[in-house]
């Protein structure tokens, strides 16, 4: 399920969980951005940054962590 399809009767709501969003919530959000994207035309630098962001937002969705221990996107 995407973020929008998720607030649907909730939209109220859309701002305040955008503005002070938790991790999960923000990974949901980069995710279902990333997905919209076209990386057809990616180099293979800008593709393997790409996929690895797009696994870093998986494991964050998949396994909740401690916020105060924030990911390494840089591994």
């Amino acid at each position: 399920m995407s973020f929008e399809e998720a607030l649907e009767g909730y939209e109220q709501y859309e701002h305040a969980l955008r503005s002070a969003a938790s991790i999960l919530v923000q990974s949901r959000i980069d995710l279902d951005h990333l997905c919209q994207m076209n990386c057809r035309a990616f180099s293979p630098g800008q593709f393997e940054r790409y996929s690895r962001l797009k696994l870093v937002l998986i494991r964050n969705l998949r396994h909740p962590y401690d916020e105060n221990n924030l990911p390494n996107l840089h591994e």
